[in-house]
């Protein structure tokens, strides 16, 4: 075959691909335009929009692996080739098609998923509970899941039917390479999408922090009190004014329960003002003006 019959559907490849990237281009522009006009909606139109070129990026990534897959067990099984094809190329035009669509899918799942990534990280719980993150998660996953257990499923019929009718053998991965590289691709998928989903839902559980105290605390003391009022200061999240005592009233025993029992009294104290008054007894919590 000569270039030009090997290259003569090159220039419909070309126009139909610059014709698709005008379409994204300008509705990209579009969306982008009328959620900037709406004010808060470019930050929702911005995630929704890389989720789904994630989407696309992923699945064209997931087909070329899945083909990748089947031509790497055909040539390392003699048997997976099919009786007519051994010796013979046949890896070729599938392992062109596997190339491709890898190198086209995986920079485009890349850039856009990792930089949502970051995005989640650094938004905190909001970003990862966002809608069109979890119905990105969530679809990605069940379909993964669906195609785990087809391919799965169609593997294991082939591979049962050949026991059942004595004929057991590599050859069974003929037909099966393609099942089977499906299913690893598929399974791959859901695992690491998993992965993503328990890792949002246990930053979502994590305790947040108790809020600083947004008040003046005062505290009334002695020198033996000094360690209470620090750990007192540590449990508002600001600094304590202290008022040393001429007396020695000493200082309570205190674990970590009472402290924070303590903080949750400052909160809840009347006013912008708080004086504590420590001593051997007790603290004792007093809002003033």
């Amino acid at each position: 075959i000569g270039a030009a019959a090997h290259f003569d559907g090159l220039p419909a490849a070309l126009a139909t691909a610059l014709v698709a990237g005008a379409v994204w281009g300008y509705h990209r522009t579009v969306v982008f335009a009328e959620a900037e006009a709406a004010g808060t909606r470019l930050v929702s139109a911005r995630r929704a929009y890389r989720y789904l070129t994630a989407a696309v990026g992923l699945g064209t990534l997931a087909v070329g692996l899945a083909v990748l897959f089947a031509v790497a067990i055909g040539l390392l099984v003699p048997g997976a080739q099919g009786v007519t094809l051994v010796g013979q190329r046949w890896w070729g035009t599938p392992l062109s098609l596997a190339l491709t669509l890898t190198l086209v899918g995986a920079p485009v799942w890349v850039r856009y998923w990792l930089r949502q990534q970051g995005e989640v990280r650094s938004g905190g719980t909001d970003e990862r509970q966002a809608l069109s993150r979890r119905t990105f998660i969530f679809v990605v996953f069940g379909v993964a899941v669906l195609a785990t257990l087809a391919s799965g499923s169609t593997f294991l019929f082939m591979l049962l039917n050949a026991l059942f009718e004595s004929r057991l053998s590599t050859e069974v991965l003929d037909g099966g390479k393609w099942a089977l590289g499906a299913a690893l691709t598929a399974g791959v998928v859901s695992a690491y999408h998993w992965a993503v989903l328990k890792e949002d839902r246990a930053a979502a559980t994590e305790p947040e922090e108790a809020p600083a105290v947004a008040k003046q605390v005062t505290a009334a003391a002695g020198p033996r009190a000094a360690a209470l009022v620090e750990a007192i200061a540590a449990a508002i999240g600001t600094g304590v004014t202290t008022w040393e005592r001429q007396d020695d009233a000493g200082a309570p025993q205190l674990d970590a329960a009472a402290i924070e029992a303590i903080a949750e009294r400052i909160r809840a104290a009347p006013g912008e003002r708080v004086l504590l008054v420590i001593d051997a007894g007790g603290v004792q919590v007093i809002g003033v003006a």
